[in-house]
């Protein structure tokens, strides 16, 4: 059960469904939860509450167009990143392992991919659109430079601990995701996700 269709469902239950979706992410980033992808979020429709976290389910859009980024750069990235992992990681979800620069983006949500996923980043690059922007300022050298600056970026699929803590983009290429906010924190400056990790540990 991805949707949690159930309203009456007891907190118990959706933690229990969020940790079984979920099970391959808590395997990859250990069982003790200490390093975690948040994501920022603006408006989404909540799917259900335990105790006072929003549950919310995100499904990846498919051809999504950059917000940010040029198109052009975006469709070469993602054609290096076919070509050198077979995914194209810049239609992924986009998460970051720090909630405060999270909050850059909207209200900080633990990110919590669903079933199987890959991951990409790269302890060079902060951002990708920034790199973008840099390599669009060059002219007609981007175009011929594009790919040799991806490889100097070093760019990654392993070691997902690691990308947490670096507190660099992570690229996340799964179909659909669980956006855990923590309802008190009105601002987004200090959400506390401690009961929730709580409850996920009792299921792992």
């Amino acid at each position: 059960m991805l949707l949690l269709e159930v309203l009456d469902s007891t907190d118990n239950e959706v933690v229990k469904t969020i940790a079984n979706n979920c099970s391959s992410y808590f395997n990859e980033i250990g069982k003790d939860l200490n390093n975690q992808l948040f994501r920022g979020v603006y408006t989404s429709a909540v799917n259900n509450m335990v105790g006072d976290y929003a549950i919310i389910l995100k499904n990846k859009r498919e051809n999504r167009n950059p917000k940010d980024t040029d198109l052009y750069f975006h469709k070469e990235a993602n054609k290096y990143f076919v070509n050198k992992f077979g995914v194209p990681f810049r239609d992924s979800f986009f998460a970051i392992g720090n909630s405060t620069t999270a909050s850059f983006y909207g209200m900080p949500c633990l990110f919590l991919p669903i079933g199987d996923f890959s991951f990409c980043w790269s302890e060079k690059i902060s951002d990708f659109t920034a790199l973008s922007f840099y390599i669009s300022n060059l002219g007609d050298n981007g175009d011929v430079k594009f790919n040799m600056y991806m490889e100097q970026a070093r760019y990654r699929t392993t070691d997902l601990v690691s990308a947490i803590k670096s507190n660099k983009e992570v690229m996340v290429y799964c179909k659909s995701a669980y956006l855990i906010m923590d309802t008190n924190d009105e601002t987004g400056e200090k959400p506390n996700f401690d009961d929730f990790n709580k409850r996920i540990k009792s299921f792992l």
